[in-house]
């Protein structure tokens, strides 16, 4: 996984002979056109090769390169720490970079993942930790159960009536994992299942994360933002509000049916813990959310393990004996969490097969922090 860091103060010119070293490990390595202009990581955005150039300049340059005039790539483990981890020292939080962000929601609030500010993020998160906890998810588990019971009986079906049927797996895994989400994140579910398409709603949530590909360009160069936001097609501007609006309408028929004890929603879970910590926008920017991180991401893991696994034979093999040692009863989330081979073959899907492959990009804070003994100033986007 790649690390990036971002810093507004350091100059690159090719044609100059006195280069500033900026650290003891001199970070110059790098294409030269890249380190001059932004325009060359962009240009990868665009074609959709950003993390094969990333991984290819590594090969090339080592473990620590310079992509952009103000953008540094690390793959190592101690810079990640450096980068992402809490601070000593007095020495501020770096803040996540506001241009590689998802866009924030009509209503302009934040979710916890957009949002740059460290303590407003860290109030955010701490609300939510209680809905995300292994105490919720055994609370969850009966509901996440009856979703999962239903995919396998409509595999099961599919297969009986005809054993040579193909099965477009990512399509089933995105029906599974949305009715999940659905439930989890408002109480009732999107019915995907049951008719084994896509809502509206869902083709939406795909469009907005190509386009919102393309935005992180524009956020690079401002007059180019400018003309995107005029001269975006209003379909996909159609698809944007669609999700958001969708998330705001089953917000607020969850939070109006109150407490409900037969379900530990999120909502249940988060206004256990204090219903007026969020604001009403606030709830609806992460809902959002919600639909898009806990949804997509999820099934593409399941089907990039799936498909490693069909292409090993072997391994499916094994992976299929270790489970079926179990009985129907302990087929529960604590004991399967402990089955060796199948977290084994569920990191290595997530090393070979990251749902996320872009980077979480950080931007140095005011006055400076040191990444792997290196001094780097305000403002340098860290990406790892």
């Amino acid at each position: 996984m790649f690390t990036f860091i971002r810093c507004a103060n350091v100059s690159y010119h090719p044609f100059s002979k006195k280069q500033p070293l900026l650290t003891k490990h001199c970070i110059d390595p790098g294409p030269t056109l890249a380190k001059a202009t932004g325009l060359v990581w962009c240009y990868y955005i665009y074609k959709g090769d950003e993390t094969t150039w990333v991984r290819q300049c590594h090969e090339k340059y080592g473990e620590v390169v310079r992509l952009g005039p103000d953008r540094l790539s690390y793959i190592n483990s101690q810079a990640w720490k450096d980068i992402s981890g809490f601070r000593t020292g007095g020495r501020l939080e770096n803040s996540k970079d506001y241009r590689t962000l998802l866009q924030e929601g009509p209503n302009s609030k934040p979710s916890v993942i957009n949002q740059t500010d460290p303590q407003d993020h860290g109030r955010i998160r701490k609300i939510f930790t209680n809905a995300f906890s292994d105490k919720a998810l055994k609370l969850q588990e009966p509901m996440i159960y009856t979703h999962i019971n239903k995919l396998i009986q409509n595999l099961y079906h599919a297969v009986s009536e005809n054993p040579d049927v193909k099965l477009e797996m990512v399509k089933t895994y995105n029906c599974a994992t949305f009715d999940i989400m659905g439930d989890l994140a408002f109480g009732e579910p999107l019915g995907m299942l049951d008719t084994g398409e896509y809502t509206p709603w869902v083709k939406a949530v795909f469009g907005g994360l190509k386009m919102g590909t393309y935005f992180r360009i524009g956020k690079e160069f401002p007059l180019l933002e400018f003309f995107m936001s005029v001269f975006t097609p209003q379909s996909l501007r159609d698809d944007l509000a669609l999700h958001f609006n969708h998330a705001i309408e089953r917000v607020n028929r969850r939070i109006e049916k109150g407490d409900d004890p037969s379900k530990a929603d999120i909502w249940k879970l988060v206004m256990d813990k204090g219903k007026d910590l969020l604001s009403l926008q606030e709830m609806h920017s992460n809902a959002s959310l919600f639909m898009l991180a806990g949804t997509e991401t999820t099934a593409s893991v399941l089907s990039g393990a799936t498909f490693y696994l069909l292409k090993n034979p072997s391994k499916m093999q094994k992976l299929v004996e270790e489970i079926r040692k179990l009985s129907l009863e302990q087929l529960t989330f604590e004991e399967l969490a402990r089955l060796p081979y199948m977290s084994a073959c569920l990191e290595e899907t997530l090393r070979c097969y990251p749902p996320v492959p872009i980077a979480s990009p950080r931007v140095i804070a005011p006055g400076g922090n040191a990444v792997m003994g290196d001094w780097l100033p305000e403002g340098v986007c860290n990406e790892q």
